[in-house]
C-alpha cells in the first residue's frame, strides 16, 4: 500500500518534465514541480508514521519538515522582519530610491494586516451598530481583500519557483548567437549589475570557442535619457577589454526594452544567418530570466535563457520589483479576475438578501 502511494508523486513529476519542457517561461512546472516536492514529504512523513521503525529516517524527515512548521507557524513574521531589515541595507549600499524600498512597503502592508485583523473585535463592535446591509458589506469586502492577498502571495510563491526552475537549465556549447539583455550604465559605463551579465556571456563564449565555434555576442541596449552612450556600446567596450575581438562582437543599439532587445536581436540573427536556421541563446540577471522568456515566447522564438548572478542583498528587492512587472504584463487578465471576483461576491450578498434562507451572511 505504501508503494502505491508513491504514484502520485511520480506522475506530479512526468507532468512537471512535460510542462517544463514545452514552456520553460509558464507558471505550470511551478505548479507541478511544487506539487511533486509537496507529495513526496507527505510520503515521506506519513510512511515514517505508520510503517518505520527506522530512527535515521525518522530524524531525516523530522529535520526535513521542521522549517516547513516554522515557516507556517512564524513564516508572516519572519518575512516582515527580513523585508525591513533586507530593504535597510539595501538603501544603505545603493542610495534612497522608490524601487529601493518596496520591500519596505511590503511589510507596512503586511503589518498594517496584521492591526487590522488584531483589532477584528473591536471594529465589529463598531459596525455592530450599522444596518445590516453595510455591516454584511464590509465583511463581504474583508473576505475579497483577504483572499486577494493569499492568491497573490501564492502567485508570488509559483512565480520565485519558476524563476528559480528557468535558471537550472544549462543550453549546449554549439550556439551561434548570443543576445545580452542590456541595463542602466553610469558615466557610459557598465554597472556591476551589467557587467555580471557580459561576463556570463563572456565565460559561454570562452567555453564553446575552446571546443566548437565561437558565437557571436549580440551586445543589445539603446541609449536611455539619462545616459549619455548606447548601453550597447558600454557593453561592446568592456567585452573587448575582457578579451572578445571585434569582430564576434554585434552592437544592437536601437532597442528600449526587453521585448525590443528580443524583436532586434531576432532580425539581426535573421539577417546574418541567412535566413537559415540557427542556434542562439539570451542572457540577462538570473532574476529576470524567467520574465525575459515570456517575451521569448510572444515573439516567437524557442531561446533557452541564462542568468548571471545578483548580489544576494540585492536580490529580494529585483525579485519583488521583477514580479510587479511580471503582474504589469497582464494587468488587463489581472483586472479581469479582480473584478469579476468582486462582482461575484457582492451578486451573493445581494442573492442571500432576495432569498435569506438559501445564503446567510450576517
Amino acid at each position: 500500500m505504501a508503494t502505491e502511494l508513491l504514484i502520485i508523486p511520480f506522475i506530479c513529476f512526468v507532468v512537471f518534465i512535460l510542462s517544463y519542457r514545452r514552456n520553460r517561461s509558464s507558471l505550470w512546472p511551478s505548479i507541478f514541480f511544487l506539487m511533486t516536492v509537496g507529495s513526496v514529504l507527505l510520503y515521506l512523513l506519513g510512511y515514517t508514521v505508520v510503517y518505520s521503525e527506522n530512527v535515521p529516517l525518522r530524524l531525516f524527515v523530522v529535520i526535513l519538515w521542521t522549517p516547513i512548521v516554522l515557516l507556517a507557524v512564524f513564516g508572516l513574521l519572519g518575512l516582515i522582519i527580513f523585508l525591513i531589515t533586507n530593504s535597510i541595507i539595501v538603501i544603505r549600499r545603493e542610495g534612497f530610491s522608490f524601487s529601493h524600498c518596496i520591500g519596505l512597503f511590503m511589510a507596512l502592508g503586511l503589518i498594517s494586516y496584521l492591526i487590522l485583523v488584531a483589532f477584528s473585535p473591536s471594529v465589529s463592535s463598531i459596525t455592530a451598530v450599522w444596518p445590516d446591509i453595510l455591516r454584511d458589506l464590509y465583511n463581504v469586502l474583508g473576505v475579497w481583500i483577504g483572499a486577494l492577498i493569499v492568491l497573490y502571495f501564492i502567485h508570488m510563491i509559483l512565480f520565485i519557483t519558476g524563476t528559480f526552475l528557468a535558471n537550472v537549465s544549462r543550453p549546449k556549447r554549439n550556439q551561434d548567437f548570443l543576445i545580452v539583455h542590456g541595463a542602466y550604465i553610469h558615466d557610459g559605463k557598465v554597472t556591476p549589475l551589467l557587467a555580471g551579465r557580459v561576463d556570463r556571456a563572456i565565460t559561454f563564449y570562452n567555453k564553446q570557442k575552446a571546443k566548437n565555434h565561437p558565437p557571436k555576442l549580440i551586445m543589445s541596449g539603446g541609449q536611455g535619457a539619462d545616459e549619455s552612450r548606447a548601453e550597447a556600446e558600454a557593453m561592446a567596450d568592456y567585452a573587448r577589454s575582457k578579451g572578445i575581438p571585434s569582430e564576434d562582437i554585434i552592437i544592437e543599439d536601437q532597442s528600449r526594452t526587453t521585448e525590443e532587445n528580443l524583436k532586434y536581436s531576432k532580425r539581426i540573427m535573421e539577417e546574418q544567418s541567412g535566413g537559415k536556421k540557427y542556434r542562439a541563446v539570451y542572457v540577462t540577471s538570473n532574476y529576470h530570466v524567467f520574465r525575459t522568456g515570456v517575451y521569448v515566447r510572444r515573439a516567437g522564438m524557442n531561446l533557452t535563457g541564462m542568468g548571471s548572478k545578483t548580489a544576494l542583498y540585492y536580490l529580494p528587492v529585483a525579485t519583488i520589483r521583477e514580479y510587479i512587472a511580471y503582474v504589469m504584463m497582464y494587468k488587463k487578465l489581472h483586472l479581469i479576475y479582480a473584478g469579476l471576483s468582486l462582482a461575484l461576491s457582492l451578486g451573493l450578498l445581494i442573492f442571500s438578501y432576495m432569498h435569506p434562507e438559501t445564503i446567510v451572511f450576517h
